[in-house]
């Protein structure tokens, strides 16, 4: 990287430290890319995690003609007209992409009844939905699909509803708090089913909170690291020295990496302020499969999926 692109890369990090707290939830996204964007004067938007809050603050970014990084599923991101200046990018998997792997993955394990739950909203519905298109094309059929609301304190009615329907295995669009929920008062009921769930909302943090024994047989999707590439090993040591754990555990600080790369090579060596269309084009020619091979050597992720447990 040479010295404009040096100077833009220190640039373009600047221009994404600025945080204004992690909550999985739209309304406080909103009131945080607001001051992002009225208080702190960003330049461009990285690291936005769900569909529900990138699809929340997206028109926000919008209005302000601000690059929008996200992490997020919904294919509603990547078109009109959510997406109608072309600013956002995604470093994700869609939610189609998921529900096909989801499909891939019951049919390797031999499932012939699945059932499936998704969380009211586009990423949940989104997962599950991709995951029936994908099963029927298989010539499956979906035994339940059961849609929830958020933030219950119980779930014991939609789920009696979907082990009603004899399932044996039963397909997630879900977070954390609500699988937590719904698989104690799964495991009280005392039936068998397998569990096939997206990796944000079936990791460690789920086996603390649920224990191993509950959490035993689950079969956990999530994208991973290209930990084949180059770039991987700088990323690694970075987060390594961070965080004091190994990087291919964290796809998401990984994704996070890559936008940052990418944004600094979205900049016009000769002018740094670049506006947000402007960028824009630049980090798509950047990042396309035309973009030079030297230039691209620090992205690291890419879409395929791996069962964890």
């Amino acid at each position: 990287m040479g010295p404009a692109r040096r100077k833009c890369f220190k640039r373009a990090s600047r221009r994404s430290t600025q945080q204004a707290g992690r909550q999985a939830s739209p309304q406080a996204a909103v009131l945080a890319v607001k001051k992002l964007i009225e208080v702190n004067k960003v330049q461009a938007l990285l690291g936005i995690w769900s569909s529900g809050e990138s699809l929340a603050t997206l028109p926000l970014a919008s209005d302000a003609d601000l690059l929008f990084m996200n992490t997020s599923g919904a294919p509603a991101l990547s078109v009109p007209p959510a997406n109608a200046k072309g600013l956002s990018y995604r470093f994700q998997a869609t939610n189609d992409r998921f529900g096909r792997a989801f499909a891939e993955i019951a049919e390797k394990e031999g499932f012939k009844r699945p059932a499936t739950m998704a969380f009211n909203n586009a990423s949940g519905i989104g997962n599950t939905e991709g995951f029936r298109k994908a099963w029927e094309k298989k010539g499956g059929k979906v035994v339940e699909a059961v849609v929830y609301e958020p933030n219950q304190s119980s779930y014991r009615s939609e789920l009696q509803k979907v082990l009603a329907a004899k399932p044996d295995v039963i397909v997630t669009g879900s977070y954390i708090a609500d699988t937590t929920i719904i698989l104690r008062e799964w495991y009280q009921t005392g039936d068998a089913q397998k569990w096939i769930i997206p990796g944000w909302a079936a990791n460690s943090d789920l086996i603390k909170a649920i224990g191993p024994q509950v959490a035993e047989g689950i079969i956990s999707v999530e994208s991973v690291s290209n930990e084949a590439s180059d770039a991987f090993k700088a990323y690694d040591a970075a987060y390594q020295k961070a965080m004091n754990a190994p990087g291919l555990g964290n796809a998401y600080a990984a994704m996070a990496w890559d936008m940052v790369i990418v944004l600094a090579l979205g900049q016009d060596p000769g002018d740094c302020q670049s506006s947000g269309n402007g960028c824009c084009h630049l980090c798509r020619r950047q990042s396309s499969p035309e973009g030079r091979q030297n230039q691209l050597r620090g992205r690291i992720i890419r879409t395929r999926f791996r069962s964890i447990w």
